[in-house]
């Protein structure tokens, strides 16, 4: 967990957040207590590793990860020292920062954003690491027991997996809902409607289209 010294709980995302749709996960099959992992593009170049951290009020490249980005990239870096704080309480500080473009997802359904990075230099595992300010601003869900995230696209929900063990399990559940929602037919294709007096054309009926002849005919 990485706080900015600066960081006031008063601020808020710009943006109209008001989506019509819910987002939701599949049913729990294995409960996972693993970190969420996934990999974004950061223009267009492919970053694995990259950890998302709700408790952490910014984003953060890790000077190793920097260091390997396009030299055109690396030259809109600010050298500006923020005052970062960790979950001991110990301040300290950053060796600068960036603007990036990044894309989560895959093409139609991702969301491609520019967010401010803190460059911190650290032994991390990991690469990258988004928090509070990405998810809020792309609109992302995570869910750490389903090792996924959710987010709104134009085209509708996208679904990144972690990379972990919890990520393959909510693939197989996404994998069976979507099966099981393809083998139950819609009302279209289970209902028919029937006239029931030739001289009010307009009153139907609607009766199963599965049911026998000579029980349309009774009813």
């Amino acid at each position: 967990m990485i706080n900015r010294e600066d960081y006031a709980t008063k601020n808020t995302i710009s943006g109209s957040m008001a989506y019509k749709e819910e987002i939701t996960f599949p049913p729990v099959t294995r409960v996972s207590n693993a970190p969420v992992i996934i990999e974004v593009a950061v223009f267009g170049r492919k970053v694995g590793r990259v950890y998302m951290d709700s408790g952490s009020t910014c984003e953060v490249i890790y000077e190793h990860c920097f260091e390997k980005l396009n030299p055109t990239i690396k030259a809109t870096r600010v050298n500006m020292k923020t005052s970062l704080v960790g979950f001991s309480g110990k301040c300290s500080w950053s060796v600068g920062e960036v603007p990036l473009e990044i894309t989560i997802g895959e093409h139609p359904l991702s969301r491609t954003d520019s967010l401010n990075f803190v460059i911190v230099k650290s032994d991390s595992p990991h690469n990258m690491m988004l928090g509070r300010t990405a998810m809020q601003k792309i609109g992302i869900m995570v869910s750490t027991i389903r090792g996924a995230k959710k987010f709104h696209t134009k085209k509708g929900f996208g679904t990144v997996l972690s990379v972990g063990e919890a990520g393959e399990e909510t693939k197989k559940a996404e994998r069976t809902l979507t099966i099981s929602k393809e083998r139950i037919p819609s009302c279209d294709d289970t209902e028919e409607k029937i006239i029931v007096n030739d001289k009010y054309l307009e009153q139907m009926v609607t009766i199963g289209k599965q049911l026998p002849e000579h029980f349309k005919k009774e009813l």
